[in-house]
Formats: structure tokens, C-alpha cells, sequence
């Protein structure tokens, strides 16, 4: 019920509250295994991840706690969440991608600059 409602925050109070929503998931990943195993096989709390992972503050945070779900001590990834998950991680791909084109131009300005100047001297 508590996942369900902070799922339905608008974009604004997600934001402002995101390290502590992050911080509550992260207590109840790390609890009991019961608790884990139920919380990750709820659609809000893949709602809430979603939303949380483009807040720059807990976008780290939010990767982990996936990690952890998929490759920790107590891995729970199953055929319930599998789907959630993979666009989940999907996200942060893209959104690496265009942080690395970005890169990618403003590396080849530098080398362009460089070439310039080479020839004229």
C-alpha cells in the first residue's frame, strides 16, 4: 500500500523526497528475505524505481539496489520481475548513451582543435 501511494507522487515530491524513498527500499532489500522477495515482485516498486533512477542524487543508488536484486547475496530475480528489471536497465543504458555521444562530440571538437592548430604552426 505505502509502495502505491509513492508511486502516484507527481514528478516535483518524488524529486525532493528521493533519497529517502531510495533509503527506505534499500532498508527493505536488505531485511528480511520475505519482505525482499514480495517487494520486488510488485509492479510499484518498479513504478517507483523507474521514476527515482533519472534523479541524478539517487540514480547510483537505484542501480545498486537492481544489482543487488539481480547478482547479491540473495539474488530474487525471477519470471514475475524479469520483464521490469530489463527495462529498468535498459534505461540506464540510454541514458549512458547520450552521455557518451555528448562525449564523443566534444572529444572529436578537442581533436579537431588539436589538428588545427598542428597546422598552423
Amino acid at each position: 500500500m505505502v509502495l502505491h501511494a509513492i508511486s502516484k507522487f507527481d514528478a516535483d515530491l518524488t524529486k525532493k523526497s528521493a533519497p529517502f524513498i531510495v533509503q527506505g527500499l534499500s532498508l527493505c532489500i536488505n531485511g528480511p528475505e520475505n519482505l525482499r522477495k514480495e517487494i520486488v515482485n510488485t509492479p510499484d516498486f518498479w513504478s517507483v524505481l523507474k521514476a527515482l533512477h533519472s534523479v541524478p542524487e539517487t540514480a547510483q543508488s537505484v542501480f545498486d539496489l537492481v544489482e543487488s536484486i539481480v547478482d547479491g547475496s540473495s539474488p530474487t530475480l525471477t519470471a514475475d520481475n524479469y520483464e521490469p528489471v530489463i527495462a529498468l536497465l535498459n534505461d540506464f543504458a540510454t541514458a549512458g548513451s547520450v552521455g557518451a555521444a555528448s562525449e564523443q562530440r566534444r572529444d572529436e571538437a578537442v581533436r579537431g582543435g588539436r589538428a588545427k592548430s598542428k597546422k598552423s604552426k
